[in-house]
């Protein structure tokens, strides 16, 4: 006679303890109904309800994993099919470009030439050639050397007033000298640094604070499921570790160690973690807003949303190195410490999401540059 766990239903040939959910055997003899019904209630309803509930959440997140891929592999598409559809607009306008300028050139050549009457010079006698001024050759010598020495100096005027220092320990063009502190950089400007392009985000105190133009790796928030924050997952481990140890002696010297706020999460109150001091680090949210542009949704958030989807979407757009959108992971915690908030390949940023070990988080670094 076989022997179902009350629990998880799976049949086994005896009775014995269940091996799926651990559920105990259960006694072989109930003194009376009201003991065996107390059993059950005690015992195997309250088995039940959590092993449900487990097997219910698991599928739950299968299916809203197998969601969010399919989603974005809707929004990959799309992003796709505009990159073409913007290319193709940009052929058609060059087309009617130069069959503009063959028009014009064709209605030039074919334009009536109207004749020059020829006016000759009245014939000049040697008596009035005799009394204009002349010249000698070592006078033009003179002249014409006057005329370089002067074009010399206003070019070396020139290329003092407007030089663009480069610092011999740096690689970077545009950046102030050390000697003279002067700044040539300005907030919205791509810079070089090392090997990888930035964008300037905020000029303070002499130090600049840039991010990277791409995605320059992807990789996970944390390298296990867990409840973590800014302050203990891998990924900060990661940037101010290895990351950071790939940069020159010289080019470690100008990135500034700076103390970093790690906010709760502004939608649900997630907790941020400590403060951190950080030399490579992410953005938060209200960084992301504050630079990028604020509709305001952050402050009034719109009704029963997870995520701010506004008109500064495509400023937030970042490609990778194969040049595709791609999302990229911010520092601020998610829903819950589980997950961690984005900025997904469409611009939008997501206030509630990614799970810590979802795979293709693409990363933007951050840090502030000694100027």
């Amino acid at each position: 006679m076989g022997y179902t766990c009350p629990v998880c239903k799976k049949k086994y040939k005896t009775s014995q303890d269940c091996g799926n959910c651990g559920f105990p055997t259960p006694p072989r003899l109930f003194l009376s109904e009201s003991h065996a019904k107390n059993w059950f209630n005690a015992e195997v309803l309250p088995r039940r309800t959590a092993w449900e509930t487990k097997f219910r959440i698991s599928k739950l997140e299968e299916l809203v994993e197998s969601k969010d891929d399919e989603t974005r592999k809707l929004r990959a598409e799309l992003q796709e099919f505009k990159n073409q559809n913007s290319k193709h607009k940009g052929l058609v306008k060059s087309h009617e470009d130069e069959i503009q300028r063959l028009k014009d050139e064709n209605e030039r050549l074919n334009k009536p030439i109207i004749p020059i009457p020829l006016i000759l010079p009245e014939k000049i006698t040697s008596k009035e050639t005799d009394t204009q001024p002349r010249i000698s050759i070592p006078q033009r010598a003179l002249f014409t050397l006057l005329i370089l020495l002067l074009v010399g100096f206003v070019s070396l005027l020139t290329y003092k007033g407007t030089r663009i220092f480069l610092s011999p320990t740096s690689n970077i063009v545009g950046l102030p000298s050390p000697h003279t502190g002067s700044s040539t950089i300005n907030v919205g400007d791509i810079i070089p640094f090392s090997k990888y392009s930035w964008r300037v985000l905020d000029i303070q105190d002499g130090k600049a604070l840039i991010l990277s133009e791409r995605v320059i790796e992807k990789r996970l928030y944390h390298s296990s499921w867990a409840a973590v924050t800014w302050e203990t997952c891998t990924l900060r481990q990661y940037l101010n570790g290895e990351f950071y140890n790939s940069f020159s002696t010289e080019e470690k010297a100008r990135i500034a160690e700076t103390r970093i706020p790690n906010n709760n999460n502004p939608w649900y109150g997630t907790n941020g973690g400590n403060v951190t001091n950080d030399r490579i680090f992410l953005l938060s949210i209200e960084e992301v807003v504050k630079y990028f542009g604020d509709s305001g949704q952050l402050r009034n958030r719109p009704s029963n949303s997870a995520y701010i989807n506004d008109k500064y979407n495509s400023a937030r757009i970042a490609q990778d190195g194969n040049g595709g959108a791609s999302w990229w992971w911010l520092r601020s915690p998610g829903i819950n410490s589980f997950y961690a908030a984005s900025v997904d390949s469409d611009g939008s940023i997501y206030i509630n999401r990614v799970n810590v070990v979802y795979g293709g988080g693409g990363i933007r670094p951050a840090l502030w540059l000694n100027l």
